[in-house]
């Protein structure tokens, strides 16, 4: 069974701001990046990120090759995450 690419939008109104939610996986590991939690009440909660996500983009970086290391750095610095997810 195939499931629809979702599009999710998360925008931090101030730079310190968590989006509210955690990450596992990466190139390293042979696996993509996939949404290990979410915080309930969260912004990622409210735009409707669920948990075993996979992220396959954050705005124009595909995801699919990328390390736990360079997700977590794109999800934490930038301002506006537009992210495709499965």
């Amino acid at each position: 069974m195939s499931y629809p690419i979702r599009q999710v939008t998360m925008k931090r109104h101030k730079s310190n701001e968590g989006l509210g939610f955690s990450i596992r996986g990466g190139s390293e590991h042979g696996v993509g990046i996939y949404v290990s939690l979410v915080e309930p009440g969260s912004l990622a909660e409210k735009q409707g990120l669920r948990i075993g996500d996979q992220i396959m983009k954050v705005n124009d970086k595909v995801f699919d090759k990328v390390t736990h290391a360079e997700a977590v750095k794109v999800r934490d610095l930038v301002r506006s995450l537009v992210l495709s997810a499965l």
